[in-house]
């Protein structure tokens, strides 16, 4: 009788054994299940940011564009401005240069 409480116990204990090293081998699954879960939503929150960022620098770059060509076209226009006002005086410029040299105040 003894024998097989004994017996009873030695079998108790490698039940013990066998589920505390089942749930240290579920506890470590887990734990890589989780990892594996994060880094995948890592890769993916990473992909996203991609994603945004170059949404964002195309947006930039063509506002950039936009405003360039505005900036171009303003400048084109004062640019004429200049020339028209300029060509107003040329006969005037022409008339006196031809005063200095013909009259020869010069």
């Amino acid at each position: 009788m003894s024998l097989d409480i004994l017996q009873t116990i030695l079998n108790e204990e490698q039940r013990a054994a066998s589920a505390l090293q089942e749930a240290q081998q579920d506890a470590n699954d887990i734990v890589k299940n989780a990892e594996s879960s994060v880094l995948e939503k890592e890769r993916k929150a990473a992909v996203d940011n991609r994603a945004l960022y170059q949404k964002l620098m195309e947006e930039k770059r063509v506002q950039t564009e936009r405003d360039l060509a505005e900036q171009r076209l303003r400048n084109q226009k004062n640019i004429q401005g200049y020339i028209k006002s300029a060509s107003g005086n040329l006969k005037k410029a022409v008339d006196y240069i031809l005063d200095e040299v013909l009259d020869g105040r010069r």
